[in-house]
């Protein structure tokens, strides 16, 4: 692991309080790297680091949560 691709929170939290713990989560359950999932979602580095951050816009959002296998609903919601 090297020291661009982590911060210094890597590891497991028990109480996912946000969608970047979940995002954290996911990928070290998984045994990968940050650079890992970025490959695998077909975004960069610091798209990956700024997920895990909750400092994201939302482009890079849906394709890491596909790569991670994170279920997510897409779309518009009808409102009452």
């Amino acid at each position: 692991m090297s020291a661009n691709d982590t911060t210094n929170a890597e590891k497991i939290v028990d109480d996912e309080r946000t969608l970047g713990d979940v995002i954290r989560n996911r990928r070290l359950r998984r045994g990968l790297e940050q650079r890992d999932v970025a490959r695998m979602a077909g975004v960069t580095l610091q798209d990956v680091q700024a997920l895990e951050q909750n400092e994201s816009g939302p482009e890079p959002l849906f394709p890491v949560l596909s790569a991670l296998e994170i279920p997510y609903l897409r779309g518009s919601r009808k409102r009452s």
